[in-house]
């Protein structure tokens, strides 16, 4: 949940080093960030903090509601933690703190309500209104007030940049493993699970129905993924449909997810499952008849445990 604008920082609250930014994807050209964070506010016995903004500051700008998010807040906190042990703090991005200035935003926020004495931030990061604050335009306003800035530079991979832009592009067009090397870790959906139509078990492939979290999430094409399924901490290897049944005559993609557990059972309605996408195995299709498709199935499950080694 976004945290609203807020009062400063008591006295007593701990000194901290912040990134600050969309963080979308939280990919390998954000991991330079995370990393020199972690280790800067170690060095200087500072609290490191990941502060994030919710809407996507590109969406609450420019209304820009086709823009597919890689990670919600919620995959956003689990990634911080997970591969850098880091906490997350997401701002609400709303107008009263769209309207501040870039003096505004370093004194209010930065200093008042973060209480940091350290701010890292990317090459191209801007803030403030008009997008007018810089590393280069407040590294004198901020020395004077005892804040001390960082600034890291672009990262590249293939001699391009990494990017959030560049892995929706692959996500979008069902080139996951390449999104997963620029990510650094296979591209998640996430839901809770709840009651489907049941074909599934009918068709002897039960499957947990998930609904996804965030209608604002990146899906990739309709088709049948290979991955891992992560229920409370287990990991399961799993192939899942998302999106269309034309065989049943469903050809809209509604944010729905159907993910069959390989070699496990057990009753998951009502809780969340993660599902880190491996490889696309193939696109949507409509089947002559029920045997035809569940031939098809047993044939993406062979697929699946090739890709997942089980």
């Amino acid at each position: 949940m976004a945290e609203p604008f807020a009062p400063p920082a008591p006295d007593f609250a701990p000194r901290r080093a912040i990134v600050t930014g969309n963080f979308d994807g939280c990919h390998l050209g954000h991991r330079a960030l995370f990393v020199r964070l972690r280790s800067e506010a170690a060095r200087r016995g500072l609290q490191p903090l990941v502060v994030s903004f919710s809407p996507h500051t590109r969406i609450a700008l420019s209304g820009d509601c086709g823009l597919g998010l890689l990670t919600t807040d919620a995959e956003k906190r689990e990634l911080l933690v997970e591969h850098y042990g880091l906490p997350l703090e997401v701002l609400s991005f709303d107008e009263k703190l769209r309207s501040l200035t870039a003096e505004e935003f370093v004194e209010k926020i930065v200093i008042g309500k973060l209480n940091a004495s350290l701010w890292l931030m990317g090459f191209n990061h801007h803030f403030g209104a008009g997008a007018k604050g810089s590393y280069a335009s407040m590294l004198d306003f901020a020395k004077e007030r005892g804040l001390e800035l960082g600034l890291l530079n672009a990262v590249e991979a293939g001699d391009e940049t990494v990017s959030s832009t560049r892995i929706r592009a692959l996500v979008a067009s069902g080139r996951l493993r390449e999104a997963g090397e620029l990510l650094g870790y296979s591209y998640r959906l996430s839901g809770q699970v709840v009651r489907g139509a049941g074909r599934g078990h009918g068709l002897g492939f039960p499957t947990a129905n998930l609904r996804l979290e965030n209608p604002g999430k990146l899906s990739p094409p309709a088709g049948v993924y290979a991955g891992r399924a992560f229920v409370d901490g287990e990991e399961i290897p799993a192939v899942a449909n998302l999106g269309a049944n034309p065989t049943f005559g469903e050809n809209r993609v509604d944010g729905r997810l159907e993910v069959h557990f390989l070699d496990w059972s057990g009753d998951l309605y009502g809780r969340r499952v993660v599902f880190a996408i491996e490889a696309m195995l193939r696109p949507s299709r409509a089947f002559s008849s029920v045997e035809e498709l569940k031939a098809q199935i047993a044939q993406d499950v062979v697929h699946a445990r090739s890709v997942v080694g089980r």
